[in-house]
């Protein structure tokens, strides 16, 4: 910066010496040929010749150091001025690259007042502005990808534990009867469905998230559709006790649907709603209506309920609150966040309202037929 600055002053001196010198010497000699040329200047030097001279050599000596004395403050005065407006706001970038360069991105860059300066250094701050929400969002994907990996590894984990543990009581003669060996084998085949479906789920979400799933779309009658899913569950409601209210509209509504998707999204929401039940009076209410520019579909449940906190992660890939909740039960935590990239792929909406031991409300929007939905994405 010190050899920037001495550069400056020189090149501002040299821009004002020299046109300067070479007027004054022009004048010089132009003097002198009018001079030389006149007769009457030719018959006074003849007798005066070598004073006048003298006096000449002097007047041009003087003005010399006046014009040099003037264009150093001058020079001097000008380089201060640009200094201010130019070399500092670069010295205040080249601070701002050297705290960039060590990961330091927590500082400020000072405004001169000069126009042009100013907006150098403001599209430089807004560079580290956008760098430090990149290093930000670097950190989180960083942080969510190694979370997400210890909940698969916990996940898959359990399972095979549980696996691992009735297999060596198969080999080692503690299932000692028919009975035994039967029950054993059941559960085993129980926990590798469990592990099946994990990784089924894993890669639902990764294609998902690639938008690398094939959706086979077709006109689809959605309030029948949804009553032959609710119908489904019926064994296990009568089995749990639980009571089921539905309240569908008898109309025909025609919305794009990938049957097979679609009943995924339906069936995880009800499963949930089974699964976080309360121990005693259970209900569920699903409804179906028409609304503006599509259809809504509402399912409600009073069970344990969702915390706020949890509320707001929980259409996130393998987020399952706090262990108090989901301690008693399995699941892998991507049911809702597969069943989000679902509804999203048909142009729809999925969103949920929860109060803690009072229930959760989850509410489906997908357009009809003619709405812009995901029809057009087929080929995914």
């Amino acid at each position: 910066m010190k050899s920037i600055r001495f550069k400056f002053i020189l090149s501002n001196i040299l821009m004002l010496v020299i046109p300067i010198f070479l007027i004054s010497v022009i004048t010089v000699f132009m003097i002198f040929g009018l001079l030389v040329n006149n007769p009457a200047y030719v018959r006074f030097a003849e007798n005066l010749r070598d004073e006048f001279n003298s006096i000449l050599l002097n007047y041009i000596l003087v003005w010399g150091i006046i014009c040099v004395v003037i264009v150093v403050l001058t020079s001097l005065a000008i380089t201060l001025y640009l200094t201010r407006k130019t070399l500092v706001p670069l010295k205040q970038l080249k601070i701002a690259a050297d705290n960039i360069k060590s990961g330091n991105l927590d500082f400020e860059i000072t405004m001169t007042g000069d126009k042009e300066m100013d907006e150098l250094c403001e599209a430089f701050d807004k560079m580290k502005f956008r760098l430090k929400q990149s290093v930000i969002a670097a950190q989180e994907n960083e942080r969510n990808r190694n979370l997400l990996l210890a909940n698969i590894a916990h996940d898959i984990r359990t399972p095979i534990t549980s696996v691992n543990g009735y297999v060596e009581g198969i080999l080692s003669g503690v299932a000692d009867t028919p009975e035994k060996r039967e029950h054993y084998i059941k559960v085993i085949y129980e926990k590798s469905k469990i592990v099946n479906e994990l990784l089924d789920n894993i890669q639902l979400q990764t294609k998902l998230g690639l938008n690398r799933v094939h959706f086979n779309f077709k006109h689809v009658n959605l309030p029948e559709f949804l009553q032959n899913v609710i119908d489904e569950f019926n064994f296990e409601f009568e089995l749990k006790n639980i009571t089921v209210k539905v309240d569908i509209t008898d109309d025909e509504v025609l919305v794009l649907l990938d049957r097979e998707q679609m009943r995924r999204v339906f069936a995880n929401i009800i499963g949930n709603s089974v699964k976080y039940k309360k121990e005693d009076d259970c209900e569920i209410s699903i409804s179906g209506k028409i609304g503006e520019n599509g259809f809504y579909t509402t399912f409600s449940d009073n069970g344990i309920g969702i915390s706020s906190d949890d509320l707001k992660h929980i259409f996130e890939a393998f987020y399952r609150g706090d262990e108090s909740r989901n301690g008693a039960v399995s699941g892998s935590g991507l049911g809702l966040s597969i069943s989000k990239h679902i509804v999203e792929a048909h142009g729809g909406k999925i969103w949920a309202k929860s109060e803690e031991n009072v229930g959760t409300e989850f509410n489906i929007y997908l357009p009809t037929k003619g709405e812009n939905n995901g029809g057009e994405n087929s080929n995914n």
